[in-house]
């Protein structure tokens, strides 16, 4: 089991779990400051005052005011020290220009909510969203102010959500929410009630209000009090499952572990004494196989070099290569043929020109790409149905129930705000659902592969064109081509005495070439890829409804 192959996909699921909100401006809106001047006609004159701070170059805000039903904005206008700034209106999204880069702007802005007020027999309200879920911007620090038009004696008052238990009576009336910090996507209605005799202008509607505010205190606060108590089980539940799972989960990564070291010593009574391993797989399929690069030009390169050892293709010079014989090929050579030789070349020969000429051409990118993924997906095909990898069939699907069933308890532990076992745990759920998804260690085969290659490996780095010279020849072909597919760093230097060495020998043979220059075809391959080379791109959006009371709401942002 590739361990950095792991950690890289629970990583990328932990950063995918996690909402994040791109703009293309960097900012912050420190503090915001609402004044709120009800007036006896039911309309109500607001005074916003935004502090923004920009990382970023900018050319303005936003400010999305979605007015409850039966109200409506009007009379919009913002200001920057007591100058008018321009202002578009995008249905109910505002946009205030005002470009500046990386500085501190107080922006205020002015407006009339029509029909504010609501009056009824028993009271006044104005109950009111400033900001709902759909804000995609948090706010430092929040306070809302909201004025009679009178000096008031009777007063009620009430904040939901985020506002919930912060507001508190000033002087004559006056009702200051102080909210402090405001996460985005949060609603956070306000409720203020005051004498019906302070509105003589607003027409009353039956019923009484204050009934109406209560009630959803005591509601607020039994839930509340419920919520406290299923908190206090849930940290209790938390408190049992999350050593219960870690046990549970780590016993497993300890059996995985054993039996892999116990696997890896068994396949060391199996290696072969041989410098250059024998071919268990084709020499493509075992690079792909023992090289955590994958499959690359420089594996294209050593493919090549391979149908010239068993004799499919031929070298004529430094960049031309001929087709021999293509009827005794396995499946991906079949398929490298047809894209170098069919596609590329003129059917029976191929050259390096061509290669260049083929990929610069744009209406044959398609072609070459779909040729080469042939390629690539028939190599891996070849290790596959090698069957070098336990399924462990039993051990993944236990651990993915296992680690399916803790989820609903997480969503509890969210639901409830126990955020430390609840992090905790969707660490060690990551873990167990990466194990039961991609687990799929080396049998004693696999395994007994991979160590002859590396200790190959090691001693290809160290060997000497005299040591090469002591090999059959197709021993040195198939250690030389393993050593182009795996990024041998000393290859340009081991070509020239290996080529030398060959031209020296009387045991060369006509069938294998000393023209071919790993480090030159692994460039030329790498420029074909590159010319054909083709990337797409993608964008999504999304809306919502309103939060806030009588589906108003809005919140703030920037361009």
């Amino acid at each position: 089991m590739k361990w950095h192959k792991l950690i890289s996909i629970w990583v990328f699921l932990m950063l995918f779990m996690i909402p994040v909100t791109a703009y293309a401006v960097d900012f912050e809106i420190s503090d915001v400051q609402i004044d709120v001047h009800l007036k006896a006609d039911g309309n109500a004159d607001v005074i916003e005052k935004h502090t923004y701070e920009f990382d970023s170059k900018f050319n303005g805000i936003t400010r999305e005011i979605f007015p409850k039903s039966g109200s409506s904005i009007t009379r919009f206008e913002a200001y920057e020290n007591g100058k008018p700034l321009k202002v578009e209106k995008e249905k109910e999204l505002y946009k205030v220009h005002r470009s500046g880069k990386k500085e501190t702007v107080l922006f205020e802005l002015h407006y009339q909510i029509i029909n504010g007020v609501e009056k009824y027999e028993d009271g006044a309200q104005f109950y009111w969203p400033f900001f709902d879920k759909r804000n995609e911007a948090a706010y430092g620090d929040m306070k809302i102010t909201v004025h009679p038009p009178d000096k008031a004696m009777d007063v009620d008052y009430l904040g939901y959500d985020a506002a919930y238990e912060k507001g508190s009576l000033a002087a004559e009336g006056v009702v200051v929410f102080d909210l402090g910090e405001v996460p985005d996507s949060m609603n956070g209605d306000i409720r203020v009630i005051y004498e019906p005799s302070l509105f003589p202008s607003v027409e009353m509607k039956k019923g009484a209000v204050r009934d109406v505010l209560k009630a959803d205190e005591r509601k607020i606060e039994e839930d509340r009090a419920l919520f406290l108590a299923k908190q206090q089980d849930m940290k209790k539940v938390g408190s049992y499952t999350l050593p219960g799972f870690a046990a549970v989960l780590l016993g497993i990564l300890l059996y995985i572990f054993m039996k892999r070291k116990g696997t890896k010593t068994a396949a060391q009574s199996l290696l072969e004494d041989h410098f250059v391993p024998t071919e268990t797989l084709s020499m493509p399929a075992t690079i792909y196989y023992t090289n955590p690069y994958g499959i690359g030009p420089e594996l294209m390169s050593a493919a090549l070099l391979d149908l010239i050892r068993k004799g499919y293709v031929k070298q004529v010079s430094e960049e031309a290569f001929e087709l021999v014989d293509g009827s005794r090929t396995n499946e991906h050579e079949a398929a490298l043929i047809d894209l170098l030789f069919s596609k590329v070349g003129n059917g029976n020969q191929f050259t390096i020109e061509g290669l260049k000429t083929y990929t610069e051409n744009e209406e044959n990118h398609e072609a070459y790409g779909n040729g080469l993924a042939l390629w690539k997906n028939a190599v891996a095909k070849e290790v596959k149905d090698a069957e070098f990898k336990d399924k462990s069939v039993g051990l993944r699907w236990w651990t993915g129930l296992l680690s399916i069933a803790i989820i609903p308890i997480i969503v509890q532990l969210g639901r409830y705000e126990v955020y430390p076992s609840m992090a905790i745990l969707i660490v060690l759920v990551l873990i167990g659902l990466s194990t039961a998804l991609f687990y799929s260690p080396r049998n004693l085969q696999g395994f007994r592969v991979k160590e002859e290659w590396q200790r190959f490996r090691k001693r290809f780095e160290q060997a000497s064109a005299a040591e090469w010279n002591e090999l059959p020849v197709d021993d040195k072909y198939r250690g030389y081509i393993y050593g182009i597919g795996v990024k041998e760093g000393k290859l340009e230097q081991l070509y020239d005495e290996f080529k030398n060495a060959e031209r020296r020998s009387e045991r060369s043979s006509d069938t294998y070439s000393i023209y071919y220059n790993p480090i030159f075809m692994t460039q030329s391959f790498t420029m074909a890829d590159t010319n054909a080379a083709v990337s797409t791109s993608s964008s999504s959006t999304s809306s919502s409804s309103g939060g806030g009371v009588g589906g108003g709401g809005g919140g703030s942002g920037a361009f």
